[in-house]
């Protein structure tokens, strides 16, 4: 008789552990993501002088912390401007806005979430 007792027991403790791991896991399912990246464009217009793109870009949280570090993409001319530079920030943590964003340490601008995939920065008349 003991052996099926013991068997009886060790399939409870079995489903139970079945259980428990489906009720962790369903909630983490539920959360959406975490992060998200911020993109846009920077902007020098003409007569910008003393400019280099040696900082990175920064986001800030609401709370003045850094969230995120990234750096400019490859700059590239136009008709109306000196230069344009991608801006792509990836793993900004939702949920701790209003943001800043500062590039290359010329100030900072605040952006929502909702805002993050189109921030524009232009330096220069």
């Amino acid at each position: 008789m003991w052996p099926w007792v013991f068997l009886a027991v060790v399939i409870t403790a079995s489903a139970l552990a079945v259980v428990i791991t489906l009720m962790v896991t369903s909630g983490e399912e539920d959360r959406g993501p975490t992060t998200f990246t911020v993109t846009g464009t920077f902007t020098l217009k003409d007569g910008v002088t003393g400019y280099a793109p040696d900082g990175g870009d920064t986001v800030y949280t609401s709370s003045g912390s850094v969230a995120a570090i990234g750096q400019l993409g490859p700059g590239r001319h136009g008709p109306s401007v000196s230069c344009q530079f991608d801006i792509v920030i990836p793993n900004v943590p939702t949920g701790q806005g209003p943001y800043q964003i500062e590039v290359s340490h010329r100030g900072k601008i605040g952006f929502s979430e909702q805002e993050a995939n189109r921030v524009a920065i232009s330096l220069g008349n």
